[in-house]
């Protein structure tokens, strides 16, 4: 027989991986399709291309047979590896994943302590169990164990809060109101769908101000004149009004969206004999000036806030014939008055603290018939035929005239301040007057014979000087140099046969209208007020509504948007002011309604947004807003899903040592090559130097031969391929029982060829090359 040889070779460890194959004693999660053990047994991981599910407070588990594993030797570990995720929320701090296996029956299951979902993101990420020993024996694995091994999970997602944003909400059709002007589409288009765009809002429609007085509504009285009685505690601010015999008292309510911004309604009136020509309030007592040959030409009254308005008492100044025209005042002490007849001039009063009026200096300067009176900044101004004359005055009320300047403005004129300069309106000219050291300055003025038609009342407001008359209105700016008109309303008539005062209050502009009608307006502030649409099936607490706008102001003007929420019959504000020429975003978030109270879906359901262009400065189509949108913010509770996209074990083991035979080779034959270097020198000489071993392989040759004759047994091509095993494997090999003992020592092979000569008998030649292992 011929003698062998022996190659020993211990295999390096192994890590399998072992991905399900059938489902396993429990399938709870949900499959986003087909079978659940399908949708995580990829190699490589998909995402959510398929998944399963967990998305109840309920435990559920799903479990899964994986491939099996043709091995043997030592197992080292078992590991489970599964990549999960909490799907688009996070889950509540109650939610738990726990990784499961069993060797055994499916009443055995082993489940793990750690609790993952403690660390769970918005995205898949590995979560492990490794296990040295069979948890269920605490004995080492078997390779039993490993042909009945089961993998899997448990997990439960209780409710969680979870912050979200409901889908936007966006005007529809059914505007409630809506008196802003629409780009395109004519005034019966619903402007809804200039701003209902989603994004990118569309900017070649939009809705805008024209700068002119809003109507709200006209009271049927013949108004003579009216005045504001700034803010009183306790009952707000009131409107006061004269026709020919009555005085009326109106209260200025602000109310919801859907109804007029703003509204006057009447708390009380008093009648009294003789006309009523001008009217002026402090706040706290009611001063008219009476048209009245004989008896009083100067009252006082008393507005309790609620409907009763009270005589105090009244003075009779001048002669017969000598009535009160105009009358305007500088607070609760001293009361001034035009006075128009025999003796045309100005009477001063004092009041004392029950509201009792007492005369305390008249004069009659002589410039012709006297139209109006006005106090500015401790000074009193009176307008005579052709003349404006300044007058100062003491602390009892006597009058010294200080000036008196032709104007030609003063003959049938009206007065009134902008906080800086007076302006008077009359005839067909419109004056800018100053006062410096006691002296009268005209800086400018307008005179045209169109402006005859807006001559019967002026109203000083928000930098804007309001002139009335048969023509409609005009409305001018003044810088002290010269006048700009930057608006005119034709076809509103706002003509009185004996125009007195007009007013404004809480941006409202009361003025006269026609002969018999008071009016009530809003100048260049005016809005539009959206219906939006319901919200579907969103659930859950309210936090915060969001109303967002898109605008743009050009011409480097500023204007301040006003956006208004209302809910039923609540209703509130915020205003933001603009100056860029850029379209822009601006919002404003309400946590709660504006009566105070959490919102409610009934409350979006009933909720309109006004939007508002005040304040602009601009007059034609400069401040636009080109989208509106509400977003609902929201607590939603839900139960957040938990997902699995991939699971997989890992078996990681030493391979039991493996023994190869091969004939004693025939031929046996070395390769000792070494790295040789000769250096040669200037003088001639040379060295030789033998730097490092590069080859030291052993190279043997042999052949197998069958030994069955048979030749059924294949003992050659069982030893090839054992050999060929080892080659693949990588790990050294170490020889034995070779004759030439020396060579009975550990190698690499570096290669292993062999070839057949014959089947029957098997007989092969082999070359077998090997690197010392420790060279």
């Amino acid at each position: 027989m011929t003698e062998t040889f022996t190659l020993a070779q211990t295999p390096a460890k192994t890590v399998a991986k072992l991905y399900p194959n059938a489902s396993g004693c429990s399938a709870e999660w949900t499959p986003s399709a087909g079978a659940n053990w399908a949708c995580v047994d990829e190699h490589i991981k998909n995402g959510d291309t398929d998944y399963i599910s967990c998305s109840t407070a309920t435990f559920l588990q799903d479990a899964y047979n994986v491939d099996a594993l043709s091995g043997s030797g030592n197992i080292e570990f078992v590991q489970i590896v599964g990549y999960f995720k909490s799907h688009l929320y996070d889950v509540a701090s109650t939610a738990s994943l726990f990784l499961l296996m069993n060797t055994g029956t499916c009443t055995d299951i082993y489940k793990f302590s750690t609790n993952h979902a403690e660390k769970f993101t918005q995205s898949y990420q590995p979560y492990t169990e490794t296990m040295y020993i069979n948890p269920l024996t605490d004995l080492n694995f078997t390779w039993s164990d490993i042909d009945s091994l089961q993998i899997g999970m448990e997990g439960s997602s209780p409710t969680a809060l979870i912050y979200t944003k409901l889908l936007t909400l966006r005007p529809v059709d059914g505007v409630s109101s809506q008196f802003l002007l629409p780009s395109t589409g004519g005034e019966y288009m619903y402007q809804n769908t200039l701003v209902d765009e989603v994004n990118p809002p569309n900017t070649s429609d939009y809705i805008y101000s024209d700068g002119l007085m809003q109507t709200y509504q006209d009271i049927a009285i013949a108004s003579r004149s009216c005045c504001t009685s700034g803010t009183v505690p306790g009952w707000g601010a009131y409107v006061y009004v004269v026709s020919s015999t009555t005085i009326y008292a109106y209260d200025n309510n602000t109310l919801p969206m859907g109804q007029s911004r703003g509204e006057v309604s009447l708390t009380g009136s008093v009648a009294t004999s003789s006309s009523l020509m001008d009217v002026y309030s402090t706040g706290t007592y009611i001063f008219v000036a009476r048209d009245s040959n004989s008896g009083d030409n100067i009252q006082c009254y008393t507005h309790d806030g609620m409907g009763g308005i009270t005589y105090n008492n009244g003075i009779r100044t001048g002669v017969s014939d000598d009535r009160g025209w105009g009358i305007h005042g500088d607070g609760d002490k001293h009361i001034f008055m035009a006075i128009y007849g025999v003796n045309d001039g100005i009477g001063s009063y004092l009041v004392d603290g029950a509201g009792l009026l007492t005369q305390a200096d008249t004069d009659e300067p002589g410039h012709g018939i006297t139209y109006f009176v006005h106090w500015f900044d401790d000074h009193v101004y009176l307008l005579q035929t052709g003349n404006i004359v300044l007058y100062t005055y003491d602390a009892d009320g006597v009058l010294t005239e200080q000036d008196n300047e032709a104007s030609e403005s003063a003959t049938y004129g009206h007065i009134d301040d902008d906080g800086t300069y007076i302006y008077v309106l009359g005839h067909y000219e419109l004056e800018c007057w100053s006062e410096a050291a006691n002296a009268l300055t005209k800086n400018c003025n307008v005179h045209q014979w169109s402006l005859r038609n807006f001559t019967d009342s002026i109203l000083c407001d928000n930098g804007y000087i309001y002139c009335f008359g048969s023509g409609g209105m005009r409305i001018y700016t003044c810088d002290g140099t010269a006048f700009t008109l930057v608006g005119e309303a034709s076809g509103e008539n706002f003509h009185v046969s004996v125009a007195q005062r007009s007013c404004s209050l809480s941006d409202e502009i009361f003025t006269h209208c026609q002969t018999n009608k008071f009016r009530q307006g809003r100048h260049y502030n005016k809005r539009t007020n959206f219906v939006l649409t319901d919200h579907t099936t969103e659930t859950g607490t309210i936090t915060s509504i969001k109303v967002v706008g898109y605008m743009q102001c050009t011409n480097n003007q500023s204007a301040t948007i006003r956006v208004h929420i209302t809910e039923n019959l609540n209703t509130d504000y915020s205003d933001f002011t603009y100056n860029s020429a850029a379209w822009t975003y601006f919002s404003k978030e309400w946590a709660k309604n504006p009566d105070g109270s959490a919102w409610t879906w009934a409350d979006i359901d009933a909720l309109k947004v006004g939007m508002e262009i005040r304040d602009d400065g601009n007059f034609g189509e400069k401040v636009k807003i080109a989208q509106v949108y509400v977003e609902i913010y929201y607590e939603n509770i839900l139960n957040p899903e938990i997902r699995c996209t991939q699971i997989y074990a890992k078996v990681g083991y030493q391979p039991d040592d493996v023994e190869c035979l091969l004939n004693e080779p025939t031929e046996a034959s070395f390769d000792h090559t070494r790295n040789i270097k000769m250096l040669n020198f200037w003088s001639g000489n040379r060295e030789v130097y033998s730097l490092s071993r590069s080859n030291k392989t052993l190279v043997l040759t042999g052949e197998e031969f069958e030994q069955d004759s048979t030749c059924t047994h294949g003992e050659p091509c069982n030893r090839m391929t054992c050999v060929r095993t080892m080659g693949l494997n990588g790990e050294p090999v170490t020889l034995s029982r070779l004759n030439f003992t020396p060579l009975n020592r550990t190698f690499r092979i570096l290669s292993f060829g062999w070839r057949k000569i014959s089947d029957c008998p098997s007989h092969y030649s082999w070359i077998l090359q090997l690197e010392d292992h420790n060279r």
